[in-house]
């Protein structure tokens, strides 16, 4: 699990030190960074991953403005083991991807509500999806595995990913939960 953030130089955010938690929300006035941050953390996880940041944008639109120093730029985080990756925004790519084995970003994209997400043919369960799109295939293949992590919800049914779901979503949407409703088809 991701506990650190440090961000030098990228877009409005000159630098910046964040501790996250297992569930973290990013909330505040408009201009303010959130969509900075999850962008740096979205080119982290490419970089770290072996995939292209070139739809990224030019380097000179992604550093921050107000930067002297043009050379250090980048974000480096820390997991819970105490494990350190420092990621350049120029592409120079990281070594070990298992850092982020159990690191799922969903975008910062300004869409509005959905009353419901339609789920890709041949969405992969393995990802939530940049912008969530596979989010339903996520949880419908892992709705009955156990969490065994700090993802646990002290409010939790039980153990699952569905019970841990709900709760969460009852933290975060009071009133809201999740409800999968599987279709039949008759023989």
């Amino acid at each position: 699990m991701l506990k650190k953030i440090h961000i030098d130089n990228f877009k409005s955010l000159l630098s910046l030190d964040m501790e996250t938690a297992s569930l973290n929300i990013l909330t505040g006035l408009n201009s303010s960074g959130k969509s900075s941050v999850m962008q740096a953390l979205s080119m982290a996880e490419k970089i770290m991953t072996g995939h292209s940041i070139d739809d990224m944008g030019h380097v000179s639109d992604l550093q921050c403005r107000y930067a002297t120093d043009k050379s250090n730029y980048g974000i480096t985080l820390w997991n819970q083991d105490g494990e350190t990756r420092k990621v350049r925004f120029d592409g120079s790519r990281c070594e070990s991807t298992s850092f982020w084995k159990e690191f799922h970003f969903i975008g910062a994209d300004r869409l509005g509500p959905r009353v419901s997400y339609h789920s890709p043919k041949g969405a992969n369960p393995v990802s939530v999806g940049e912008h969530g799109e596979n989010v339903i295939a996520y949880i419908r293949h892992y709705e009955r595995d156990l969490l065994t992590d700090s993802r646990l919800h002290e409010d939790a049914d039980g153990e699952t990913v569905y019970d841990n779901v709900n709760a969460w979503m009852g933290e975060i949407c009071p009133g809201i939960s999740y409800c999968l409703e599987r279709r039949h088809s008759s023989h």
